[in-house]
């Protein structure tokens, strides 16, 4: 049995992590704000498409249809799922979204048109289709995928936050922030943010491991320490934290492209020690006591 405060019992959402947990918890809350005021806005869903098998195309079939009919290239858009995300990288595998949006001219794109023809019985029989079975539900947000943004799967079992600068398109496994701000996305990544998340969002079990459903209700009050630029202390802390994030995005580059073992490795390690070196900046940020630490770092172990 574990003892539970009643501010764990709120109206925001259940959690039922410990005492000492939510103290914690609380702590944090303290002079901070909720993303979803940070950011003034709220995560977004990926695409949810109704028939992936339909608008989801692999790379020889994206390249047949440009070559049939180049118009195509206009609405075919890389794609990204859940499991192409990682922490501070994305691992594009080729995939792409053929993008009928609410009201495409069809008649313009008729290679795609001919191409979704075979599947048209089942996509007449979706109920979240456009005005016309060829088209995708309706979304008022789809310029914001080609924007700048945190991108994020739905289900993971740490914190797997990437910056996208290249205009991918999100699946309905994916979910994103539309902020492409360093130091937000160091905190994402934080210790500090997976000891949060592993406290409030709801969890799959599977194979001795929890799977944490990165649901858009727990993502908008993670509490965020804003930062007063009036402050030259914070002021620095901000610049630190976006210089080591910045060393971050670039030390996954070079990891990606590393070709033999002992680079990889040599990477690794330099990745590791930044990690390291943000986690000790977060916790300074919240001000954080020696003991309240070393619960975050034993429950990461």
């Amino acid at each position: 049995a574990i003892d539970l405060p009643v501010s764990g019992l709120s109206s925001d959402g259940w959690s039922l992590s410990g005492y000492e947990a939510q103290q914690l918890i609380a702590r944090i809350q303290q002079n901070s704000i909720p993303l979803k005021t940070y950011i003034q806005g709220k995560p977004f869903f990926g695409i949810k498409t109704g028939l992936n098998k339909a608008f989801i195309i692999d790379q020889a079939t994206r390249d047949r249809l440009i070559l049939e009919d180049p118009n195509s290239a206009e609405i075919i858009k890389p794609l990204l799922a859940g499991r192409d995300v990682r922490r501070y990288a994305v691992e594009f595998k080729n995939k792409y979204l053929i993008w009928t949006y609410l009201g495409v001219p069809i008649e313009r794109y008729a290679a795609i048109f001919d191409y979704l023809k075979q599947f048209q019985p089942q996509l007449q029989k979706r109920w979240d289709k456009g005005k016309f079975w060829w088209e995708l539900r309706a979304c008022d947000y789809y310029d914001r995928f080609e924007n700048p943004k945190i991108i994020y799967p739905d289900i993971a079992t740490t914190c797997r936050f990437a910056l996208d600068n290249d205009g991918y398109f999100g699946s309905n496994t994916t979910y994103f922030i539309p902020s492409d701000d360093p130091y937000l996305l160091g905190i994402l990544n934080s210790r500090l943010g997976q000891f949060y998340f592993s406290k409030v969002c709801a969890g799959l079990e599977g194979r001795g491991t929890t799977y944490l459903r990165f649901f858009s209700q727990y993502l908008e009050r993670l509490p965020i320490r804003p930062i007063n630029f009036d402050d030259p202390a914070d002021v620095a802390r901000h610049e630190r934290m976006v210089a080591l994030v910045e060393r971050m995005l670039a030390l996954h580059k070079k990891l990606a492209a590393a070709q033999t073992p002992d680079d990889k490795a040599l990477y690794q390690r330099q990745i590791e020690a930044t990690d390291r070196q943000i986690d000790a900046l977060v916790y300074e940020l919240y001000g954080l006591t020696e003991d309240e630490i070393q619960i975050i770092e034993k429950a990461s172990r």
